[in-house]
């Protein structure tokens, strides 16, 4: 594949991730995806039509019948998807997925849940929450706005970060596997499904939800950004950035497991292996989550989020990333979490959205459960062990053929 085919490709799966619900800053691009050659069936120009025309009456010969024999595709079999372009392809994939999870509302959040059913319609689903968001009161948002305010200080030296990271934050993330806009097509187009899930999910969360955002609580808070026009809660960019970075984390070989080690050579408390050679700077599952929790935190920077949206943003994006790959076959049982924002008490100290919270936790990997925080984000009995997604497995496993072996 060209590097001008795989640029295309990667144009093309913004142009997906828009279409199933991304934000309004990604629809520009998507435009020019959806009208691009490569990216989708289009209309020819008036003068190549007549061209095309002229040439067709001028070589075609004597009409023969039909002389071609393609091979007859099996029902319902999932390499077909490989056959249609690639927009159709993720939207196809991405409707699988809707038809095996949604969003619901509880008594004080939502949920999103795994729905368990079979090819009889006639028959009962089961759901199972996989992530839920209980949310805080508005007098927990006028506490939090003083963290809003102190990372007001960083602006300047964020600037660079917040402006290209307010639509789609996918180049740093991929920048840490050395994922490259020329290569890997399959790879694009699994984050980008990734990303277009993890943003449908988290749109209906914020929705239920219905919370504010900080500059509605102080006119001194003047994001640097528009806010965007939807809820606070819980942090898009923490959600889609942790789900990225969870799935990476699983597909390509050398990441996974990785745990860097601190500057003493030792883990901190932490459990993992190390990695060495000339891939320890990069293939780390520990950079992965850093610089989703650097995203999530420029957010609070910028303005438009509170410290706990990104909580439980991250908390939501870790478990979409672990359901995402249990669908592809390769993440077996997914254990359900929550976010409490009951539990935040309003007159106590309060949470920062910082990088230790989701490190220092002996033992902990983002690839293997989520950041516990006391009361506030906590694992919860319920327990999913998904029936792989056809389509989606097919689309996992050439993604990660496009991946050498890493020592």
């Amino acid at each position: 594949m060209s590097e001008l085919s795989a640029q295309t490709a990667v144009t093309a799966v913004t142009a997906v991730t828009a279409v199933s619900g991304m934000t309004a800053v990604s629809s520009g691009t998507a435009v020019t995806a959806v009208s691009g050659t490569t990216a989708v069936a289009g209309n020819y120009d008036g003068a190549t039509a007549g061209g095309v025309l002229t040439a067709r009456d001028g070589v075609i010969g004597e009409w023969q019948g039909a002389t071609l024999s393609p091979a007859e595709r099996g029902l319902n079999d999932p390499d077909s998807i490989f056959s249609w372009s690639q927009r159709i392809r993720l939207i196809t994939v991405m409707q699988s997925l809707a038809s095996q999870s949604g969003v619901v509302a509880t008594q004080n959040g939502a949920s999103f849940y795994h729905a368990d059913g079979t090819a009889d319609l006639s028959q009962p689903v089961t759901r199972t929450a996989i992530g839920t968001v209980t949310r805080a009161g508005h007098d927990v948002l006028r506490a939090q706005l003083e963290h809003v305010r102190n990372y007001a200080d960083l602006r300047a030296d964020r600037m660079v970060e917040i402006l290209t990271q307010a639509g789609h934050p996918q180049p740093y993330i991929f920048g840490v596997a050395g994922l490259h806009s020329g290569q890997k097509q399959f790879t694009h187009e699994l984050m980008g499904l990734v990303q277009g899930f993890a943003t449908n999910i988290v749109l209906s969360v914020k929705n239920i939800l219905g919370m504010q955002r900080p500059d509605m609580f102080s006119g001194q808070i003047q994001p640097v950004i528009p806010t965007p026009g939807h809820g606070t809660l819980p942090s898009g960019h923490a959600t889609e950035s942790f789900a990225m970075a969870v799935v990476l984390g699983k597909l390509v070989p050398g990441i996974a497991g990785a745990v860097m080690p601190e500057a003493d050579g030792t883990f901190g408390g932490r459990q993992g292996v190390a990695v060495t050679g000339p891939e320890a700077d990069h293939t780390s599952v520990d950079q992965l989550v850093r610089q989703a929790a650097r995203i999530a935190i420029n957010r609070t920077v910028a303005g438009v989020h509170f410290p706990i949206d990104s909580i439980a943003g991250a908390m939501l994006g870790i478990q979409i990333g672990h359901y995402i790959a249990a669908l592809a076959g390769s993440g077996g049982t997914v254990q359900g979490a929550s976010f409490n924002g009951h539990s935040i008490d309003p007159a106590g100290p309060q949470t920062d959205m910082r990088t230790s919270v989701y490190l220092s936790r002996p033992g902990f990997s983002a690839l293997h459960d989520v950041p516990e925080d006391g009361t506030l984000v906590t694992h919860t009995a319920d327990t999913v062990t998904p029936t792989a997604n056809p389509m989606l497995q097919a689309l996992w496993t050439r993604a990660q053929g496009e991946w050498p072996a890493r020592g």
